[in-house]
């Protein structure tokens, strides 16, 4: 069995998947992984920041925009062309979806 401390972090997209599944618990690789993984913790901590500042919003409050080192990372990641990886999950990404897009 190999050192979950030793493993790579657990990718951004995983872990804002479990920011936004609230109650459920991880994959147990990943509650390993998190169990010795104080950055993918804190990172983690973050998203669910984010989800809940989100989940609290209503329709009018104001909107801020986010520091220019936010637009230089979003352009940094999208000149790389890197697709993020997918990991197959056994339910749907988000609430309300079946994986297959709208079908408008």
């Amino acid at each position: 069995m190999s050192d979950p401390r030793q493993a790579p972090h657990l990718h951004p997209a995983d872990l804002a998947q479990h920011a936004l599944d609230l109650g459920e618990a991880p994959h147990p690789a990943d509650a390993r992984h998190l169990a010795h993984c104080a950055p993918c913790r804190s990172r983690l901590a973050e998203f669910r920041r984010v989800v809940a500042a989100g989940r609290n919003a209503r329709p009018y409050d104001p909107l801020h925009a986010p520091p220019p080192r936010v637009w230089q990372a979003i352009r940094t990641q999208a000149r790389a062309g890197r697709p993020a990886p997918h990991r197959p999950t056994a339910r749907p990404p988000f609430p309300g979806t079946k994986g297959q897009g709208n079908a408008h």
